[in-house]
């Protein structure tokens, strides 16, 4: 079964059809980890006893 009521074959199509087709695809990197990054980020709040943790910015450099 896939997971998200089969909306990643979506996705990974867009990927694969903006390789294919040398464009950019929908979903850029950056927009990528603004959608993953809260759920990892919580995953090690949690892990650390509820504790704040920052959620880095790629788009800024910071991590650099």
């Amino acid at each position: 079964a896939a997971g998200h009521h089969g909306s990643d074959y979506f996705i990974v199509k867009d990927i694969i059809d903006a390789i294919r087709e040398d464009k950019e695809p929908r979903i850029d990197v950056y927009r990528a980890l603004d959608y993953t990054l809260p759920g990892l980020m919580s995953a090690k709040s949690i892990a650390l006893g509820g504790m704040p943790v920052k959620v880095p910015d790629f788009r800024s450099g910071q991590w650099e």
